[in-house]
């Protein structure tokens, strides 16, 4: 008869799991968090063309007429598009809970497997 070791390590036999780390997603890197969303396409309500909000926490300003507007009024603009910040393309993105969220929850890039969440716990979300 053989002992063998425990199959964890150091954390106990509750932490343990047969999973393999990476088979958990597709996805290889993202972020989780509105501070951590990818770069978004907006459309200028005041002279209609579209600029990159880089960060989603900086007010957010035309590059090409005088509007401005605070980060917390995002979802007051036509949103057209989100990048992928690895490799510039344009991303999947959607809403899961339209009546709870006005802005994208998730955002994934099938190229480079980015993949970005709103966050998991909506009973808390805010935008801050």
């Amino acid at each position: 008869m053989f002992v063998l070791d425990p199959p964890w390590t150091k954390d106990g036999p509750e932490t343990f799991t047969m999973a393999v780390p990476e088979a958990h997603t597709t996805f290889k890197r993202g972020g989780v968090g509105w501070p951590q969303r990818p770069p978004a396409v907006l459309r200028c309500p005041s002279c209609s063309r579209s600029f990159t909000h880089e960060f989603a926490n900086d007010y957010i300003d035309c590059p090409d007429c005088h509007f401005e507007l605070a980060p917390d009024k995002f979802a007051d603009l036509d949103l057209l598009g989100l990048v992928c910040p690895h490799c510039t393309r344009e991303l999947d993105h959607g809403i899961r809970h339209p009546g709870m969220m006005d802005v994208p929850e998730y955002a994934s890039c099938t190229e480079c497997q980015y993949h970005w969440e709103y966050q998991h716990d909506y009973e808390s979300a805010t935008r801050s």
